[in-house]
């Protein structure tokens, strides 16, 4: 049994005309609070009132930005500015360990006694007889 697989998952389907449904609900939501706008305010009013209503809902329907919708920015836009901003940079100081001293250079001499240490002491010591 073989099923087909849709191809374009990214597209909305296109539902009334050129317009999907978001972006007809937008357009019928912001046409009927300025059609309600109309019959409240006077016309010149009514028309510094709905001139930044009306753009914002045909970029709410259509306008994209690398292609991300004006929605998400909308979203973006407005956590942001309900968040508080408060950066606060500290500089990471790294703990202070005691390192030990540089070793001195020690001379070649013959019947040193070897210190009892790890073997890995044991190691830097044989290295630095050798010398």
């Amino acid at each position: 049994m073989h099923a087909q697989v849709p191809q374009y998952l990214e597209v909305e389907d296109k539902i009334i005309g050129p317009l999907t449904l978001k972006q007809f609900l937008y357009l019928l939501l912001g046409g009927g609070i300025i059609f309600l706008l109309y019959t409240i305010l006077k016309l010149p009013v009514f028309i510094i009132v709905a001139m930044p209503i009306a753009l914002f809902v045909v970029l709410l329907a259509f306008y994209k930005k690398d292609n991300q919708k004006f929605t998400r920015f909308v979203a973006n836009f407005l956590k942001f500015i309900s968040r508080p901003n408060i950066y606060i940079w500290k500089k990471s100081v790294p703990p202070k360990t005691e390192e030990e001293p540089m070793p001195k250079i020690i001379q070649k001499t013959a019947g040193l006694k070897q210190p009892e240490a790890s073997k890995l002491k044991e190691a830097q010591w044989k290295m630095e007889i050798q010398k």
